[in-house]
Formats: structure tokens, C-alpha cells, sequence
């Protein structure tokens, strides 16, 4: 069974989305019952997800009065339910794209207009295939140009003059006017965080530690060449990881 719950301040809108769903062949010939719930509000879609555990919320960015989808989001995520649970954003503005998967990792983003089919192909995976491992992104500004890394990418980050160099599997790329404080923060809103701060200058990712010198001081890791240091401050918390 899947529960979604739809966020939108246009009731003819909830309305044709509830009824697109319910009446899909696609998600029919499926087989799962799926129950769909609407709310135009900020405090309807927060009291509904108290009651009953969703499974995909599909939430309108630019919800009337007070409070956006994205605040709606960021409070979601407060809940221990709804941590990694599939968000899918619509809104008519795109350039709010960045912010959502940045700041809440949303599944997939939508821009209305939309088609029925676009909604769709967005929602019948998650109903087919359940919870889905969302691809968590880094968002790093390069000469002015925002940029979205994947994680599972990242060997290591390293602060350079004015900036940070993200060194991944296929690039080195320059985050100019990046600091790793707020990397390692941004880092840290994927629930399964494997990053960990080595050296003042460096984070690497654990799932590329090859080996600890522990005289040295030194990582080596898995597809790089060079060689960490590893501070004072942060060595017992690193051999903690790798042991």
C-alpha cells in the first residue's frame, strides 16, 4: 500500500491530481492499493502527516500565506518517518530547483505547467518499487555558476586559497568562495553521511579510505594519487571510522 499525500493551495488542482492517480491505468495494472490525500494548507499537510505515515508527498513550492513547500519540507524532515522519505516539489518557478534539491534532497521536481503524464512517470515508480535511494547532491557555486555533484562521486574535498577544490571520481572541480564548514554541514543532511574531516584543510569520503599511516599522519585513498594529512584534532575520531 501506498499513502500520498498531495500540497497544493489550488483545490480544483488537488482535485485533478487526486483524480489523474486514482484513475491511471499504469498505476492500477500495479496491483498495490494506494490511498491519496489531500491538503491546501501548510497546517492540514502537517497535521495529516501526524496521523497517518506517508510514503510520497508531492508538495507545491509556492503554497499562499505564510509558509512555502519547502518550509513544509524542512519540517517533514524533522520527523524520524519522513528522513529519507520521496519528496516531489511542483512550483511554476525554476529557479527554486537548486534550493530544493540542495536544502531537502527532493526526488524529482516538477515546473508547471505539467502534464498529467509528467506527474506520472514521477509518481509511478515510487508507487511500484517503494521507497527509492535518491542520488544526494552537493551544490557548490563555480564563477558564478551553481553546480550539482553527486556524492557517491566525492573522494575528497580540500580548501585551496579563496575557495575549495572537490575532487571526485571523474574531475577536480573549483568551488570558489566555498568554505569546508559549510560543505561538511550541506554533506551532512544525507542520512547515510560518510564523509568525515581528516585535516583543517581536508573531508574525505569514507567509502574510499584505502589505509591509515598512522605514523605518517597520512590517508591514502582508493582512485587518488595523492595523499591526505591527517591532523591532531581529528585523528582518533578518523581511526574510529576505518576501524
Amino acid at each position: 500500500m501506498s499513502n500520498i499525500l498531495i500540497v497544493d493551495d489550488n483545490i480544483d488542482i488537488l482535485q485533478s491530481y487526486k483524480r489523474g492517480l486514482e484513475t491511471n491505468k499504469d498505476i492500477q495494472s500495479i496491483g498495490k492499493p494506494i490511498n491519496i490525500y489531500i491538503a491546501p494548507t501548510y497546517n492540514n499537510a502537517l497535521e495529516l502527516s501526524q496521523k497517518i505515515i506517508f510514503d510520497i508527498f508531492l508538495l507545491d513550492v509556492d503554497l499562499a500565506y505564510m509558509y512555502t513547500g519547502i518550509d513544509l519540507a524542512n519540517e517533514l524532515r524533522k520527523n524520524s518517518h519522513y528522513k529519507i522519505a520521496n519528496i516531489i516539489f511542483a512550483t511554476a518557478d525554476p529557479k527554486k530547483e537548486m534550493e530544493a534539491f540542495r536544502n531537502i534532497h527532493c526526488y524529482s521536481y516538477l515546473v508547471k505547467p505539467f502534464s498529467e503524464e509528467e506527474l506520472i512517470n514521477a509518481i509511478f515508480p515510487l508507487i511500484k518499487y517503494g521507497k527509492v535511494q535518491q542520488d544526494y547532491k552537493l551544490i557548490i557555486t563555480n564563477n558564478y555558476t551553481k553546480i550539482a555533484i553527486s556524492i557517491d562521486e566525492i573522494i575528497y574535498i580540500e580548501a585551496v586559497l579563496r575557495g575549495t577544490k572537490i575532487h571526485t571520481l571523474y574531475e577536480t572541480i573549483t568551488a570558489r568562495y566555498e568554505n569546508l564548514k559549510n560543505i561538511l554541514s550541506q554533506l551532512s543532511k544525507d542520512p547515510s553521511c560518510n564523509f568525515i574531516q581528516c585535516h583543517k584543510s581536508f573531508i574525505i569520503n569514507k567509502n574510499y579510505m584505502k589505509c591509515i599511516h598512522k605514523n605518517e599522519n597520512i590517508v591514502e585513498m582508493k582512485n587518488a594519487k595523492e595523499q591526505i594529512p591527517v591532523g591532531k584534532k581529528f585523528r582518533n575520531e578518523l581511526l574510529e571510522a576505518f576501524s
